[in-house]
């Protein structure tokens, strides 16, 4: 009788082949600091991620508010003149539209993440070369992410608007370009992400940290003026003055020159955001400045540009069709309004980074620079790994995307609230929006349960019996 333990036979074979995929070698089983150290990469990389989506998502929807809100001011004034228009014209990208911009941005991102990961060429690439290159081309990836994001988002708002007016759900339209383009939006950002944390990998190098702590001062040193010992109060204080005086100027001029109150009050709001955008922009930027660091003060501006091009666009041609005269009066009208949008941002920034003069307090922008420079050394004289975030501000951040589920994010939000009481991390910020998100948003959703008769007998949702 055979032996049952023999596995040279076709069994054994089996055996060993099952057991070759499934037992892992003992090296590996028996050494923690190897899955210690996967798991720290894969939280930091997680990490990167996380930030790189949200800065392109971010970007996106406010390009895309842009174009809701200047589609809702062009048909109240289509409306008001009884001529017909689309409800999203001239708004959201449309199928074919996505699909175009599609088929540039899907080969795009995965040609950026074949270039970041190349192996250089050692014989004609030195290693600081190698890293520039992959920075630079790292940056690129990230402003694909953001066009992927404008795309996925502008389209399947067209195509959600579209499937609402007819009555149906065309689940191709809606999803097809969208799901594509979100695909491109993770490839780029997963190629910026390795950039990005190849930088953060140099920056903690212990041979770098002596060198950058020296250029960083040489940075400092060249700050004219004194320090300013409130620099974001002086910031915030001076930078609401500007902006009072110099949007209230051209809101004044845009409503003498139209006469229409909802533009006027359009051009403000995007006079504002703008604004806003270009001081941050200006505060990132002016270290880099001070830095010498050419190339990262040109790729800041990318983003900022694009979207004041599109801003300035889209408000001209809404201007242009609340214009009245002749074309080239039209015209003029509306180009004059796009510019007076981005006039604001450049002469709010120009107030408030241009020196006050020898001896002086130096100006807002510059002592904000100045702060964040000095914050930069401090960090580099303690280098220190980033910690783990606190349980309950991961809670938080979920009961804020599960907010549309007001149930499950209130259990979340209270979650969180309760494992803060615990935590020694007791910021309050993100704590205080979780449950304002959570709050707003179940009262909203609450009150379009309610009034669903009246509203959607007005749509024409509920057909006579």
């Amino acid at each position: 009788m055979a032996d049952r333990d023999d596995r040279s036979g076709f069994g054994g074979v089996l055996h060993r082949l099952f057991a070759s995929t499934v037992e892992a070698p003992a090296e590996v089983r028996s050494d923690p600091v190897r899955g210690e150290a996967v798991v720290a990469a894969e939280t930091k990389y997680a990490r990167s991620l996380r930030r790189a989506v949200g800065v392109a998502a971010l970007v996106g929807s406010l390009l895309v508010g842009v174009q809701v809100l200047l589609a809702w001011l062009t048909r109240t004034a289509a409306e008001a003149q009884q001529t017909a228009v689309s409800v999203v014209s001239p708004a959201t990208l449309d199928g074919q539209q996505g699909g175009a911009a599609l088929l540039l941005l899907l080969p795009s991102s995965i040609a950026l993440q074949v270039l970041l990961r190349m192996p250089r060429d050692h014989e004609n690439v030195e290693p600081e070369d190698a890293v520039a290159h992959r920075q630079f081309w790292g940056r690129m990836a990230a402003v694909v992410a953001m066009a992927s994001a404008f795309v996925a988002l502008s389209t399947f708002v067209n195509a959600a608007v579209a499937n609402v007016t007819v009555n149906s759900l065309d689940v191709v339209e809606m999803f097809g370009v969208p799901a594509g383009a979100v695909l491109a939006l993770l490839i780029a950002a997963d190629a910026a992400t390795q950039a990005d944390l190849e930088a953060v990998r140099l920056s903690l190098a212990s041979t770098r940290t002596a060198e950058a702590i020296e250029r960083t001062r040489a940075a400092v040193s060249r700050i004219p003026g004194r320090a300013d010992q409130s620099p974001k109060r002086s910031l915030v204080i001076q930078g609401v003055v500007a902006g009072v005086v110099v949007i209230g100027a051209g809101s004044a001029l845009v409503h003498g020159m139209i006469g229409h109150a909802g533009l006027t009050a359009a051009y403000a709001f995007f006079a504002t955001a703008l604004s806003v955008f270009a001081l941050g922009t200006a505060a990132q930027m002016i270290p880099s400045v001070l830095q010498a660091k050419i190339l990262d003060t040109v790729i800041v501006l990318v983003p900022p540009a694009l979207v004041t091009v599109v801003v300035v666009l889209e408000g001209a041609t809404t201007a242009m069709r609340f214009a009245t005269g002749e074309d080239q009066s039209r015209y003029l009208t509306g180009l004059t309004y796009g510019l007076l949008i981005a006039l604001p941002p450049v002469v709010i920034v120009a107030a408030l980074v241009l020196p006050r003069g020898r001896g002086r307090v130096s100006s807002p922008l510059f002592a904000v620079a100045r702060s964040s420079l000095l914050a930069q050394i401090a960090r580099l004289e303690k280098v220190e790994m980033r910690g783990e975030s606190d349980p309950w501000r991961v809670f938080a951040a979920l009961a804020i995307l599960a907010s549309p589920l007001p149930p499950v994010a209130l259990v979340l939000v209270v979650i969180a609230t309760w494992q803060r009481r615990q935590s020694t991390d007791r910021r309050r910020p993100l704590i205080i929006g979780a449950w304002v998100v959570v709050g707003t948003v179940a009262v909203i959703e609450l009150v379009a349960v309610v009034t669903l008769p009246i509203y959607g007998q007005a749509l024409g949702w509920f057909a006579a019996q």
